[in-house]
């Protein structure tokens, strides 16, 4: 798995086994919140979801893995 353009954030859900990044887009202004389900991609199955954009930039993502 490679990132398509600069990652600016990484954060990991340890209890929900995903991890969230964020990338700007060279194309538009802000950035793109992704997320990788662990427990697929242990499998070998990739599956990315783009979470949200936002026209500004992510520079932090925090996680609370009990907060559902």
């Amino acid at each position: 798995m490679t990132l398509n353009n600069t990652g600016l954030s990484i954060a990991v859900d340890w209890v929900g086994r995903y991890m969230y990044w964020s990338e700007t887009d060279d194309k538009v202004p802000g950035s793109t919140l992704y997320q990788l389900d662990l427990n697929q991609a242990e499998r070998g199955l990739i599956h990315i979801s783009k979470i949200f954009r936002r026209s500004k930039l992510i520079h932090s993502i925090d996680i609370t893995p009990f907060g559902r």
